[in-house]
């Protein structure tokens, strides 16, 4: 994928769980916490649709153990989702992950992002590796 491809509104992304707090074990839903990108203006992505389970996994594993955290596994949501609470996708290829994207246009104020975390995770589909 080129840096500088649009990101089209079908297109799949990626927000790794990487702590147990960031989902519900009983029902196995995203919590709005894993969304929220305080104190930061962009939330890290991946974009998802040219990728299999494992290699999305593979990426997963990487960014867990730079950190150091747990990777649990994924929450993926569609781009229009995102542009539907005005915010944008945009392409932020880093090493090791060229199809790393951020989710900008995040309000400066915590309760203003919690609100649109909770419109994302209502919209995000859970897949747990453990």
């Amino acid at each position: 994928m080129s840096e500088n491809s649009f990101i089209e509104d079908s297109e799949k992304l990626a927000r790794f769980i990487l702590y147990s707090r960031w989902y519900r074990k009983e029902d196995k839903s995203v919590k709005p916490e894993a969304f929220i990108p305080y104190p930061h203006n962009e939330l890290s992505v991946t974009r998802s649709n040219d990728l299999s389970e494992n290699d999305l996994m593979e990426i997963g594993k990487n960014i867990a153990h730079n950190r150091p955290a747990t990777l649990y596994g994924n929450a993926k949501f569609k781009v229009l989702e995102v542009r539907k609470i005005n915010l944008d996708a945009i392409p932020a290829r880093v090493k090791g992950n060229p199809n790393h994207a951020n989710v900008t246009g995040w309000p400066h104020e915590k309760s203003k992002q919690k609100s649109l975390a909770i419109e994302l995770a209502s919209k995000a589909t859970l897949k747990l590796y453990l």
